[in-house]
């Protein structure tokens, strides 16, 4: 029997991977998950315990796991995550844990240089060229303004409450709300808001509200996300400056890109108004594939695999 290779995009709501053997995809999945930062010890058992369950029922002499993880960045989680899937699965023949965004670029980008905006429930600017990394935002739903899920879903709460409480201008906030949710209360807002245990994720679920105002072309919807676009050109500037590029190639993953129609031709004017010569291009591979493109860099066997599932044809 072949090894197993088990590719991970382990993100902030649901990880999705796949399991390969040198013949190609064996089968896919998806089961519910965290962010590693966020994931206890007890959750981080289960799911692991999942995995392994999962990959024991498939054909293979040892498994080989590659986890592209939100919150990898935080070296205790990733250690955890590492040791509790090596403890619980004895065919393991190593474990490695990338951080998700640089898993997300390689796949948007097959490995390339370029840039990737990921605007989902958070939002990260991260690119390469050459031997140059650099990454650019991704603070989280307190602290980042660059378009996301939470972003949006807080300037959508902000417009409702903004209405109740009788300023002008924001009764599209309001409507958007009632259409989607319920008759817009303050008070019960306010404590969903604050007792919600998984907020940034509930965050997300307000964003539509935004952006159905931005639909019926209310100002202070519009200007909120313009604003927030226009941030994001200049981050994208700012990166390109950090990595010495005057041109690039760059990829969009994440909700907004994939969810809401006016978001890309938002991001490609604002690009044009701060005169960056930045080609969009659609996603190369899957996102469960990043980790395997990354590990292909160092392992001739994953290279091998990475071409038979981009190409077709084996090295």
């Amino acid at each position: 029997m072949s090894r197993l290779t088990i590719s991970i995009d382990w993100g902030g709501t649901e990880l999705k991977g796949a399991c390969f053997n040198e013949s190609g995809l064996v089968r896919d999945f998806r089961f519910p998950s965290g962010n590693l930062r966020a994931v206890d010890a007890a959750d981080c058992n289960a799911i692991c315990l999942k995995l392994r369950d999962m990959a024991a029922a498939l054909p293979g002499r040892s498994h080989l796991w590659l986890i592209g993880a939100a919150g990898a960045d935080d070296l205790q989680a990733a250690a955890r995550l590492k040791e509790t899937l090596g403890s619980c699965d004895d065919q393991s023949e190593g474990i490695e844990i990338f951080s998700d965004y640089a898993c997300n670029h390689a796949a948007c980008l097959a490995g390339g240089d370029g840039i990737l905006s990921i605007n989902g429930t958070g939002s990260v600017l991260y690119g390469v060229n050459g031997e140059k990394k650099a990454r650019i935002g991704g603070w989280g739903y307190l602290l980042d303004e660059t378009p996301s899920g939470s972003l949006f879903g807080k300037r959508a709460v902000e417009g409702v409450l903004r209405h109740l409480e009788g300023e002008p201008g924001y009764a599209a906030f309001a409507q958007a709300w009632e259409r989607r949710f319920d008759k817009p209360d303050r008070r019960h807002i306010i404590d969903e808001l604050y007792r919600s245990s998984g907020i940034q994720n509930r965050l997300g679920t307000f964003a539509p509200v935004l952006t159905d105002a931005f639909d019926a072309e209310n100002k202070a919807a519009s200007r909120m996300v313009i604003d927030s676009v226009n941030l994001l050109a200049r981050s994208l500037t700012h990166l390109m400056q950090q990595l010495a590029m005057n041109q690039a190639e760059a990829a969009g993953s994440g909700g907004l890109w994939a969810g809401w129609a006016p978001f890309q031709e938002m991001v490609t004017g604002a690009c044009r108004q701060h005169k960056l010569d930045i080609i969009w291009k659609k996603r190369a591979c899957e996102l469960f594939m990043g980790p395997l493109i990354l590990h292909a860099k160092t392992d001739y066997a994953s290279a091998d695999l990475k071409k038979l599932l981009i190409t077709g044809v084996k090295q």
